[in-house]
């Protein structure tokens, strides 16, 4: 009896409590905000500048040495995954000439870093203090960090599928994910689209008409459907230079990833608040020591 009331609990907290904004802030998130209250970070123009356009239009897009300082980080980042296509050139491959896998169009390295290092530089970009001080001062909470991957996207065989198409990401009330380009991305890349002002803070917060993906239990919607609600003016393409770095807050609508004729390489991270459904995708390897700050972000007690 106990255990049924509290599988049904947390199916109306995933299905529904999570997404009010009471219930996340009050009830939910009470002491993460509260702590966030307590100790605000002190943020300098640029963080402040980026923070107010996310608050405006759900996401802001500057170049990696804004915020992070010296390329350094960047080069190793890009090293990082150059490493990686250049052990794995096989398996890319045949990837792409097999399209039948659950993303057809995207390979990931997700699954091959389950166990990480807090010094290699898929943590090292998220456990910036300053990316850190525009989370928390965005979802208005001390926030954690459940997910990094690099995505290497094919080019495009047929009409747009899945995440291509717009949506609203599922895994919390307010989220911020980590977008960082390590290939120009112009329009036959797949970019980044965002509908500025749709998330929960902004203008333009609606819904189109949705359809469910096919074998998928997904809202999607088509260009013509969201048009309907929100102007194409509002329409953000978020083409770039590698090196370019998008914060959006992902419960807005968006799509990507459409690649008609040039491949897309992006890091991506995310945020959520501590009561996130999300689980982490990773661990942290035993031998690593990571400070405080950095073991309220990763969540470890």
């Amino acid at each position: 009896m106990i255990k049924a009331i509290v599988n049904r609990y947390s199916e109306v907290k995933r299905k529904r409590l999570m997404y009010d904004p009471f219930y996340w802030r009050y009830i939910l998130n009470l002491l993460p905000s509260l702590k966030f209250s307590i100790n605000k970070p002190n943020l300098d123009d640029k963080q402040a500048a980026i923070l107010a356009k996310l608050n405006e239009d759900g996401i802001a897009i500057f170049p990696f040495d804004e915020l992070f300082g010296e390329n350094t980080l960047y080069e190793e980042l890009k090293a990082f995954y150059t490493l990686y296509q250049n052990e794995h050139a096989n398996e890319i491959e045949a990837q792409k000439r097999n399209r039948d896998s659950n993303k057809s169009y995207l390979h990931t390295i997700r699954e091959k870093y389950k166990v990480l290092d807090i010094d290699n530089p898929l943590l090292k970009v998220v456990l910036n203090n300053k990316l850190a001080g525009i989370v928390d001062s965005y979802l208005g909470l001390q926030s954690h960090f459940r997910y990094c991957d690099i995505w290497q996207t094919f080019v495009a065989e047929g009409a747009p599928v899945r995440s291509q198409n717009w949506h609203r990401d599922p895994e919390d009330l307010r989220l911020v994910k980590v977008f960082i380009y390590l290939s120009d991305v112009d329009e036959t890349a797949g970019p980044f689209f965002y509908a500025k002002g749709s998330h929960t803070k902004g203008r333009n917060f609606k819904d189109p008409a949705w359809y469910k993906e096919e074998g998928r239990n997904a809202n999607r919607s088509s260009d013509e459907d969201v048009e309907k609600i929100i102007a194409k003016k509002d329409w953000l393409t978020a083409t770039g230079k590698e090196g370019t770095v998008i914060l959006a807050d992902t419960r807005g609508l968006h799509k990507g990833g459409f690649a008609t004729h040039k491949e897309r390489i992006m890091y991506n991270a995310m945020f959520v608040s501590p009561s996130s459904y999300f689980k982490p995708t990773f661990t942290i390897d035993a031998k690593c020591r990571p400070n405080e700050l950095q073991r309220r972000a990763l969540g470890i007690k």
